[in-house]
C-alpha cells in the first residue's frame, strides 16, 4: 500500500476479505436466507483492519 492508498485505505488485507466472504457465504448457507449487505461487509471489514493497525480492541 502506498501513496494515496494508504492514506484511504483502499486496499484491505485479503486474509480479513476472505473471513467476510467466508462469514457472508456461512450466512446464506444456514437456511435464514440472510446476507450481509455490501455497507455491513465494508463496515466489518474496516473495523477488523482497525483492530489490525492498531493492535488493539478498545
Amino acid at each position: 500500500m502506498t501513496g494515496l492508498n494508504a492514506m484511504l485505505m483502499t486496499e484491505f488485507a485479503p486474509f480479513i476479505e476472505d473471513f467476510v466472504a467466508g462469514l457472508d457465504a456461512a450466512l446464506a448457507e444456514a437456511g435464514t436466507g440472510s446476507r450481509l449487505t455490501n455497507k455491513q461487509k465494508y463496515w466489518l471489514v474496516f473495523c477488523l483492519m482497525g483492530m489490525l493497525l492498531t493492535n488493539s480492541l478498545c
